[in-house]
């Protein structure tokens, strides 16, 4: 296992593409633990939901949005893990949809918080 994880990273579009996504979704959630005390009781997050109460959701449910953005990085990552030997490119247009969802989930995080505080 620790073999293919070093052949995968061997090519740098995929270490970069990871190493882009983890630090968009780490400095997601410090921004979060920085400023989940100074959060309204509720903050407007579901914006498919018609206008008013049902948009709401607790300052927790940020937390679904960059957990959302882990799960995604975490698939890609072991779907890369089985097909790297056979499609490269596929390796890479994963790893680079990883850093495009997790660059999506820090953006909503970061606007909600500064739509509220």
């Amino acid at each position: 296992m620790q073999e293919e994880f070093k052949l995968l990273f061997s090519d740098k579009a995929n270490k970069y593409g990871l190493l882009l996504s983890l630090g968009l979704l780490f400095f997601g959630l410090l921004i979060f633990l920085l400023k989940v005390w100074s959060l309204p009781p509720l903050v407007p997050l579901f914006y498919s939901r018609p206008w008013g109460i049902s948009q709401l959701g607790t300052p927790l449910s940020l937390l679904l949005v960059l957990l959302f953005g882990f799960l995604v990085v975490t698939i890609n990552l072991s779907i890369s893990l089985k097909l790297w030997r056979n499609m490269l490119i596929l390796t890479r247009i994963l790893f680079w949809v990883s850093v495009v969802v997790a660059l999506l989930a820090t953006t909503t995080v970061i606007q909600v918080i500064l739509l509220t505080t």
